[in-house]
């Protein structure tokens, strides 16, 4: 959410109960595959189920076809292009009441499973690169210097691995 980033008890989003059914307001941002997912899975403070005195996180699943329910255009990224990355907003939207994930207000609990696994994936997407790096760096000048070579238009690399694939 604007002013939030990752901070799951910063959500501003709210869930209001209205008989059966929640009614969601709030505005997502960085959504990936905001642009073409027909659900999304929706954090909201539910102010009348309180955790410690402070409105409790509910987590809820949206569908897009719902009265209320919209995404922005889709965010011009650096990196990871290929993803639809867009805001999704919600204005009085009605969601039913068997929609809430894990049950009212254990939505804080389920972010932060998510966010610590998402974490270390991001972690370790990082440290792979350099990690390749390092290693190539290890070997020898001359193997560099043979791994480097193009013969063909091809890096040896390659012509080597499409022999071993076509044994």
């Amino acid at each position: 959410e604007p002013g939030a980033g990752s901070d799951a008890a910063a959500a501003r989003t709210t869930a209001r109960r209205d008989g059966n059914d929640w009614i969601l307001n709030g505005e997502k941002i960085w959504i990936t595959n905001g642009g073409m997912a027909d659900f999304f899975t929706v954090f909201a403070k539910t102010p009348d189920v309180q955790t410690g005195g402070k409105a409790a996180l509910t987590a809820f699943v949206v569908t897009r076809d719902l009265p209320g329910v919209s995404t922005g255009p889709h965010e011009d990224k650096m990196g990871i292009r290929a993803s639809s990355t867009t805001t999704v907003r919600m204005d009085e939207v009605r969601v039913p009441g068997d929609h809430v994930l894990g049950g009212v207000g254990q939505g804080f609990k389920a972010a932060m499973k998510i966010l610590n696994s998402g974490r270390t994936g991001l972690g370790g997407g990082a440290v792979f690169p350099i990690a390749l790096a390092v290693i190539a760096d290890l070997y020898p000048p001359e193997e560099r210097a043979a791994r480097e070579r193009i013969a063909m238009q091809r890096s040896p690399t390659l012509w080597s691995s499409a022999f071993r694939l076509s044994k």
